[in-house]
C-alpha cells in the first residue's frame, strides 16, 4: 500500500525461438482487474520473464485485492505458415497489505483573526485531521513542531490551540508582520506516524496578502498531510 516502483512477482513462460531474437522476445500485457492502471508487466530482457509492478499508489481501504489477467504474445508478428494459437494467459491474485498511513488535514489552509496583544487564554483554532486508516482504530494527538516564542498552546487531545501568553509586535520572529509556528498530527498506531515538517524557510510556506488593520491571520501552507502552518499578521504601520 502506498508506494509505487515496487516488483510484485514474475512470469514465467516457455518460448521454442532463439533466444534473444524477435521471435524469442515475449511481450506482456494486462487485460482485466485493474481499471486505474495501478500495475505493469515489463519484460525481463535477459531472461524473457514478466516482471509485475507497482506504478501507481494502491489503497489498502479501498481495495485490498486484484485478480489480474495477463496475456502474453512475441514482439514479432507470427509467420503465415506458424501454427495459429491464442495468446498465453494467467491469472494473477495480488493481496495489498495495510500499513499506518499519516493522519492529513482535509480543510487547507483555514484562516482565523485576532487583535494584537491578545491576552493569554484567547481561543485561536481547532484543528481537526481525519485518519485515513479507516479500519484501525487509532487515537490523533496534536503538538507543536514549531514555535520560537513558546505563544501557542496546543490540547494534545482536541487540536484545540489558544495562546498561553502576550506576544510582543517587536518580536524578532514577527517577519514582515508574519508569525510561523507548525502544528503536528500523529496517530498511535505502528509505523508511519506523522508527516514530516519543515523549517520556516522551507519553500512551501506562503503568506498572504490581508486587509489592514491589527489581527492574527492563520494559514495552512500547501504543505505535506499531517501539519499545518500559523501565521500572525502584527500591527500596521501608520498609514501615509
Amino acid at each position: 500500500e502506498a508506494v509505487t516502483g515496487v516488483d510484485v512477482g514474475g512470469l514465467e513462460g516457455e518460448d521454442r525461438d532463439l533466444p534473444g531474437s524477435p521471435n524469442w522476445a515475449a511481450r506482456f500485457t494486462i487485460l482485466e482487474g485493474d481499471p486505474s492502471g495501478h500495475f505493469t508487466v515489463r519484460t525481463d530482457p535477459k531472461t524473457n520473464e514478466g516482471v509485475l509492478s507497482v506504478v501507481k499508489p494502491l489503497d489498502y481501504e479501498r481495495r485490498d485485492q486484484y485478480d489480474l489477467i495477463v496475456a502474453v504474445q512475441n514482439e514479432a508478428p507470427l509467420q503465415a505458415a506458424a501454427p495459429r494459437a491464442q495468446r498465453g494467459q494467467a491469472r494473477i491474485h495480488v493481496q495489498v497489505q495495510d500499513v499506518n498511513e499519516a493522519p492529513v488535514f482535509q480543510e487547507n489552509p483555514l484562516r482565523t483573526s485576532l487583535p494584537e496583544g491578545a491576552l493569554p487564554g484567547t481561543p485561536v483554532a481547532t484543528f481537526s485531521a481525519q485518519d485515513p486508516d479507516t479500519q484501525q482504530l487509532q487515537r490523533l494527538s496534536y503538538s507543536k513542531d514549531y514555535d520560537p516564542e513558546d505563544w501557542l498552546e496546543v490540547d494534545g487531545a482536541t487540536g484545540w490551540v489558544q495562546t498561553q501568553r502576550v506576544l510582543s509586535p517587536a518580536s524578532p520572529f514577527l517577519k514582515d508582520g508574519w508569525y510561523r509556528a507548525i502544528i503536528l498530527a500523529r496517530d498511535d498506531g505502528e509505523g508511519r506516524a506523522c508527516a514530516w515538517a519543515p523549517g520556516p524557510s522551507d519553500p512551501g510556506w506562503a503568506s498572504l496578502p490581508l486587509p489592514r488593520g491589527s489581527e492574527l491571520a492563520l494559514h495552512g501552507a500547501d504543505l505535506e498531510g499531517g501539519r499545518w502552518a500559523l501565521t500572525e499578521q502584527g500591527a500596521d504601520q501608520a498609514s501615509p
